[in-house]
């Protein structure tokens, strides 16, 4: 049996606390994705919006693209509901979609008009968690290429 004093406890529940909070701060914080700052700077300028993150979600099963609308006149020439997008891995030239579960509908926000400041979802199927945290992908919105996205 291990013997702690009174002071023991406090002090291991405080650095758990601490160690976890710090983590979880960490896991949020979202840099941009692309690998050039101009990448990003010709997106906004030219379409209106900045891709916030691209990460793994639902048992990495998911990828959950983040995107902020800039400018929604811009966005609103590529992010429709009848635009239908998708992901191919770069690596490998896999194509990933949007899925579409006959009770739901797409798996993305497809609101019209868009709104400037604010962030919107696509999510895109991973069957056989295919994509890897570290992966770079394109995402292709009809005839806009989004290039080099590092998945998280």
């Amino acid at each position: 049996m291990v013997n702690m004093t009174n002071n023991t406890l406090p002090r291991i529940f405080f650095v758990v606390l601490v160690s976890s909070c710090a983590l979880f701060l960490s896991s949020c914080a979202s840099a941009p994705t692309a690998d050039t700052d101009a990448g990003q700077k010709e997106l906004a300028d030219k379409w209106g919006i900045q891709v916030e993150s691209v990460r793994l979600t639902a048992g990495n099963y998911m990828v959950d693209l983040r995107y902020r609308v800039l400018d929604a006149e811009k966005a609103a020439r590529v992010i429709t509901p009848r635009i239908n997008p998708y992901l191919i891995d770069q690596a490998s030239g896999a194509k990933f979609v949007v899925p579409s579960p006959p009770r739901i509908g797409p798996l993305r926000q497809t609101r019209s008009p868009q709104i400037a400041g604010k962030s919107y979802f696509i999510f895109f199927a991973n069957p056989g968690q295919y994509i890897k945290p570290g992966n770079k992908v394109t995402m292709i919105l009809n005839d806009v290429r989004i290039e080099n996205l590092a998945v998280q």
